[in-house]
């Protein structure tokens, strides 16, 4: 990971004026606040342009790099840079850097260097209105990777080799800019000029926050206090991909969390960060490959190993990456240009399908978002190929495969309409939403339960273009979903068409479905994230609709994913700017601490309502438990039947959860061994489904049922 950092940003404290005691050990200080203008006279190698010499400030401890010093163990540092004025437009991307002197009589150097802070789409701004960055950290994190010891001159320093004195003074600070991959050398000669290096100013603040200060009492976890968004935990992940499209979760080491997947579309491959939380390990998949807007994560080969799918750009493909426990092998599925991709087992064959769909408006060819692009998985023993297959569907954009009518499969939706999957590649439209009620191509769709009918609604938001305008609505679902009973509530009247992810869950636990919506940073500021909390109610036979708003950014998102980062039982929320148009495009993570606010209430025990769900057992249920067994994402039933007088007849058996507990489907596992307290289920032999093991009453035996389902 780039940024090594746990810690909630306030934005309140953001750009305030930093508070100082009269302690000997001030609580915040300036390391660095200068205004650079880089002409291209300061290279020291290649194209970077160092800025040097700054002296530490007088109220600053000259001992903080000390690793005794509790500023370098507890203290968190804020990099704050204000871009003033551009000569011209920088072309994607450019990379800055802080650094830090401390030599000290002994003679022993110590140099830090915080990670790159990725400056993207940098255009002149308007006088008056700086584009600004920001990068937070903890001073101990810079220690991990970013920091240089040496005894003498050029001893032991794991950097270039040369005499660090000859070019820093003791406690000295620097900034450095890096064009990277931009072209500055106009006439070819490997060589970047002061005339060919364009100006650019700007003020670059470094402030260091110890106990005491309002920031670092703010981001210091244990503190458990809110931020400015009012119960959100802010986290950086990643500030170097440039350009992050696609982003996806899922459990790709299979340790039971869920990671997180991010590709760029410019600069930085797929990367997977592995969820160690409250760290995360930074993993790359594929460096040298571009990614455009979508990816899943699943098993597509049935070898118990989450695997990641991927749209890429130049070439575009729809690219399989398999994972083999040891690395990533890449399969280009396909060479169609796409926008969405997910991944089901549609045909009900037990393998997982893909379906894929382009967009209204970044045609490929002829294909505007008006097909959907089936490939269908065949396995002959080792051997897995696909086949592919189209279906027609209005143009646009945005494609979500769920089980809308709740008989076990996987049907499809698009903006206005859904397909019900009729088994064996069929498939059925019907409409969900009337011509008045959602008119709009281009769209993010998420489903929930919204008013607690037990039924899957739908949520869509305009994803696209800039400077249109049009509303955020959820469909209530009807008794039965293929019929024209669906009734549309706007939840947001009035949006701009940028709202590229809208998402559902009950963020703040009161048992209801919220939602969440986020803005690109294309259109008008500002550019919002949201939650919206559900406060709607039933009134006789309506729903009446109420929703709170809360802001968590005004920076703006892409694509976003709801998921339990942190294994709390609340959903966070993650996601990045697919481009920022001057902004950043950091790799961000909200993590919901909406439980210790004033939010929080317990769940009632005194509402229940009893469902009988099988009646067919002959003899009675020694145990009864609970598991996912076909990995649908619902839970399953597992019985062990008892009986002594006619053994042969009890049964292990599983009633299969066809929908949100409202029915199911019994299987026989196996009969003639009568079970007794003790039927557990456990994926015993490592291959990804989950077996059974059972004991009895009247037998000595330990029995253990093998599911076949995936066989390595």
């Amino acid at each position: 990971m780039t940024i090594n950092c746990s810690f909630a940003l306030a934005a309140a404290f953001l750009g305030a004026s930093f508070v100082t005691s009269p302690a000997a050990e001030p609580s915040s200080f300036v390391l660095l606040d200068q205004v650079v203008t880089h002409t291209g006279n300061q290279q020291l190698y290649e194209n970077w342009d160092f800025n040097m010499g700054h002296k530490t400030p007088a109220n600053a401890p000259t001992n903080w790099l000390a690793p005794e010093s509790p500023l370098f163990d507890r203290g968190i540092y804020h990099w704050r840079v204000e871009v003033r004025r551009m000569e011209r437009p920088w072309a994607s991307p450019m990379s800055m850097q802080f650094g830090w002197w401390n030599i000290t009589g002994d003679p022993e150097i110590r140099h830090i260097a915080s990670p790159p802070l990725i400056l993207t789409n940098l255009t002149p701004p308007a006088p008056g209105q700086p584009r600004v960055y920001e990068q937070v950290g903890t001073v101990k994190s810079l220690d991990r990777r970013h920091m240089y010891y040496g005894k003498g001159s050029n001893a032991n320093k794991n950097a270039l080799d040369w005499d660090w004195r000859r070019a820093f003074a003791p406690n000295s600070g620097y900034t450095l800019l890096n064009p990277l991959e931009n072209k500055l050398d106009r006439d070819g000669d490997g060589k970047i000029t002061e005339a060919e290096y364009p100006d650019l100013e700007y003020r670059s603040v470094l402030t260091i926050h110890g106990p005491g200060s309002p920031l670092y009492e703010s981001l210091n976890p244990d503190a458990r206090r809110m931020t400015a968004g009012g119960g959100f935990e802010l986290q950086t992940l990643d500030t170097t991909i440039v350009n992050p499209w696609l982003k996806t979760v899922g459990d790709v080491d299979g340790d039971g969390r869920t990671d997180i997947v991010v590709g760029g579309a410019i600069r930085g491959g797929l990367v997977v960060y592995l969820n160690r939380f409250p760290a995360w390990e930074r993993q790359v998949v594929d460096a040298s490959r571009k990614f455009s807007t979508d990816g899943e994560v699943a098993d597509l080969d049935g070898d118990g190993r989450n695997d990641i799918v991927a749209i890429t750009i130049g070439p575009d493909t729809l690219t399989w990456y398999r994972n083999t426990g040891s690395g990533w092998t890449p399969q280009v599925l396909s060479v169609k240009t796409v926008h969405d991709v997910e991944v089901a087992d549609l045909d009900g064959d037990g393998r997982p399908d893909i379906v894929a769909r382009n967009q209204k408006e970044w045609p490929a060819r002829d294909d505007a978002g008006q097909r959907l692009h089936f490939f269908w998985q065949k396995r002959e023993g080792a051997n897995l190929s696909w086949e592919s297959s189209t279906l027609d569907c209005p143009p646009g954009e945005g494609l979500l495969a769920i089980d809308l009518d709740g008989d076990g499969d996987r049907d499809l939706v698009v903006n206005g309409v859904w397909f019900e999957n009729l088994g064996q590649r069929r498939w059925k439209k019907h409409a969900f939403a009337k011509a008045e009620d959602w008119s709009h191509a281009n769209t993010f769709i998420a489903t929930g339960d919204f008013n607690g009918d037990g039924r899957r609604d739908l949520v869509l938001a305009p994803s696209e273009l800039k400077g249109q305008r049009y509303r955020i609505t959820w469909f209530e679902a009807p008794a039965d979903p293929r019929t024209d009973g669906w009734r549309a509530h706007v939840a947001v009247p009035d949006v701009e068409s940028v709202c590229h992810f809208v998402g559902a869950a009950d963020f703040d636990d009161d048992g209801r479905t919220d939602i969440a919506y986020a803005h690109m940073p294309q259109g008008a500021d500002p550019d919002n994230v949201r939650v919206l909390f559900n406060r709607g109610h039933q009134d006789g036979a309506q729903w009446r609709d109420a929703w709170e708003p809360l802001t968590l950014s005004e920076a703006g998102s892409h694509s976003m994913r709801v998921l339990d980062a942190d294994g709390d039982g609340r959903p966070d929320l993650f996601g990045a700017n697919w481009s920022a148009e001057g902004g950043d495009e950091h790799v961000k993570l909200w993590l919901n601490r909406l439980h210790t606010g004033k939010r929080a209430q317990a769940l009632p025990l005194d509402r229940w309502r009893r469902h009988v769900i099988d009646e067919a057992n002959p003899w009675p249920a020694a145990f009864v438990g609970a598991a996912d067994m076909d990995g649908d994402g619902d839970l399953d039933v597992i019985i062990g039947e008892h009986s002594l007088k006619q053994t042969d007849q009890a049964s292990v058996i599983i009633l299969e959860n066809l929908g949100r507990g409202q029915s199911w489907k019994r299987h026989i596992v196996h009969t003639g061994d009568e079970h007794h307290d003790g039927t557990q289920v456990v994926n015993i032999d490592g291959d990804g489904d989950l077996d059974i093991v059972s004991i009895g009453w009247g037998h000595r035996r330990v029995l253990l049922y093998e599911n076949l389902a995936i066989q390595r």
